[in-house]
């Protein structure tokens, strides 16, 4: 059944008078360049064999997380982050842990890093090698402190640019510049099992179907909006083809799919509970809540018929697969949705929000941090 927000979230957020629109986060002005953020170390690294992969792909991924950090700490007032700064670094986090975990959801289980061997039929093996090579290293710039840690890396990145590394000289290195030993953080990350327990924490992503289109099936809602929806859905598998894979999807109704099919594959959904049988099935295991005609994200309501969200979870009826819902407060809510989504792959994202009035924004949903996530 969809439940109503209980009454202290009932305040909708999005029905004040419309702002001024917002400029996309992602569109330049003519003749603006990207921003370039300033390098928090230096250095490009070549693995010396497939267990030194992390080492190669993390210092590269960690770096442009770190640079981001102290991009936004230094422009921010009295260096405290506010919520949209948050927001963006949030994010930034979310990508190596939902790469790596839905990567080892992928394989069937967890690799210890030094375990990895490259095998060019697959990309699981890289995404495992960094998203989990980016934690040890934000592990470990928690245990030396970032400034120390900075430095080293830059150091280690400068001495050795271009050059085959192995794990063994990068720690040597590492625990040089700590003054100790670093076994009790290196060994259970290079040789151990999983050390982020994600046991009930999501890590599916709005787009980690993409590298399983075989796998992906689109169900559309006929319980309100039957039209609308089904070209919705349609026009969300052209999107989809076009970001990446050029493959086609499988579109059905939500009164017709099989209990079948909604277990053996990622499912994207068009259309809110209300609208969906199979979205409200499935939307408890999402970062989203939906009421009558409304949704609750990160402790705020969202009721303006114009508003949206593509939300990411769990396929509750077989875990190895995700679900992604596409669901506007409205027929022509849910279609606008599909038009928001990326025409390219960008920000790796639980939830793609869009509230009436504002441009789409990325989120991950309100968790502790990268780094205060670290055991």
């Amino acid at each position: 059944a969809v439940n109503e927000p209980p009454a202290q979230l009932a305040k909708a957020i999005d029905l004040a008078p419309f702002p001024k629109p917002e400029r996309s986060e992602t569109t330049l002005a003519r003749g603006e360049r990207p921003r370039v953020l300033p390098a928090a170390w230096r250095g490009t690294l070549l693995p010396a064999s497939d267990g030194d992969i992390w080492l190669a792909a993390a210092f590269s991924d960690y770096e442009r997380i770190v640079a981001l950090e102290k991009s936004l700490t230094a422009k921010a007032k009295d260096h405290k982050l506010d919520r949209e700064t948050e927001r963006q670094l949030a994010v930034a986090r979310y990508a190596p842990f939902s790469r790596w975990r839905a990567a080892a959801r992928r394989l069937g289980g967890d690799v210890p890093l030094a375990e990895v061997q490259a095998d060019w039929k697959t990309n699981e093996w890289y995404s495992v090698a960094a998203g989990k090579g980016v934690h040890l290293l934000a592990a470990l710039r928690t245990q030396l402190g970032g400034e120390a840690f900075d430095k080293a890396l830059d150091d280690f990145g400068r001495a050795h640019a271009g050059q085959k590394v192995s794990t063994r000289e990068f720690r040597e290195h590492l625990e040089k510049a700590a003054g100790q030993s670093l076994s009790s953080t290196f060994d259970p990350w290079l040789s151990g099992p999983s050390t982020t327990d994600s046991a009930g924490e999501n890590f599916w992503s709005v787009d980690s179907f993409e590298v399983e289109p075989e796998r992906t099936l689109i169900v559309y809602g006929t319980l309100a909006d039957r039209d609308t929806q089904r070209e919705a859905a349609e026009l969300l598998a052209r999107k989809v083809a076009r970001r990446f894979t050029n493959a086609s999807f499988n579109i059905v109704r939500d009164d017709e799919v099989s209990e079948a099919d909604l277990k053996a594959h990622h499912l994207l959904l068009v259309g809110r509970p209300a609208a969906n049988s199979v979205t409200e099935r499935l939307a408890a295991g999402l970062p989203v809540r939906f009421g009558a005609g409304s949704f609750v994200f990160n402790g705020e309501t969202y009721a303006h018929a114009n508003s949206g969200v593509i939300a990411a979870g769990p396929n509750r009826l077989n875990e190895r697969y995700s679900t992604v819902v596409f669901a506007g407060l409205s027929a022509s809510a849910t279609r606008r949705v599909v038009e928001a989504l990326p025409g390219r792959p960008g920000d790796v994202a639980e939830v793609l929000l869009l509230r009436a009035g504002h441009t789409p924004k990325a989120y991950r949903a309100a968790r502790a941090s990268l780094e205060t996530a670290m055991p």
